[in-house]
């Protein structure tokens, strides 16, 4: 990887360095090249950051009950999230006090949005945020998500063994502290004495 990954269309083209296609000059190029890595730049971003818990991606809130709604279940009180919000991590300081992102219906419009449902009085969430500006991308992420968007946008590229090669390598990134649940619960957790990248910490949203 290059020294400078700082930009949308230098991100991309270390996607397309994988996939052995010449570079784009901007992500609305007149090409096969640039239709697929745009397409798919977005997805592939999330994906890897929901890979790890990345340390330029950490985010810290105190949350706001939603006004005048009491959510129908154990956990009574439902919060608004935070606008760059892409995964939560953990309730700072309450390991065993249970919590849950769901979707609700809490919006003024009447549409269902997510939610941290809990029992608890302004719980401080320690989350995964939504980085959208390439340079402050740290490398080795820059480098996860060239493989995830290469796996993505390969299809018209590459043949199917290529592509299950990439997906396996954009993969190896993925740390068990952040795994995948759908659930998105609570779960408890161990010792916090360890780095943001090699947390172990079980619970929360599992990517």
């Amino acid at each position: 990887m290059p020294d400078r990954v700082d930009t949308d269309v230098a991100a991309a083209n270390q996607a397309l360095l994988l996939l052995e296609q010449p570079p784009i000059s901007t992500m609305t190029d007149a090409n096969d090249r640039a239709r697929a890595v745009n397409a798919a730049f977005a997805q592939a971003r999330d994906v890897t950051l929901s890979l790890r818990w990345w340390n330029f991606a950490t985010g810290k809130k105190w949350l706001t009950a939603v006004a005048s709604y009491v959510h129908a279940g154990p956990l009574e009180i439902a919060y608004a999230l935070p606008a760059d919000f892409l995964a939560a991590r953990y309730l700072d300081d309450e390991p065993e006090e249970p919590w849950e992102i769901e979707t609700a219906a809490v919006d003024p419009s009447g549409a269902a949005v997510k939610v941290l449902t809990t029992n608890l009085a302004a719980p401080l969430l320690v989350y995964t945020r939504r980085v959208e500006n390439v340079a402050l991308w740290d490398p080795e992420f820059i480098e996860a998500f060239a493989h995830q968007l290469a796996y993505k946008a390969g299809a018209p590229f590459v043949d199917r063994g290529r592509l299950k090669e990439l997906q396996a390598l954009a993969d190896a990134w993925r740390d068990e502290a952040s795994g995948s649940d759908a659930r998105q619960k609570s779960k408890g957790q161990v010792s916090r004495d360890v780095s943001w990248l090699r947390a172990r910490r079980i619970g929360g949203f599992r990517g």
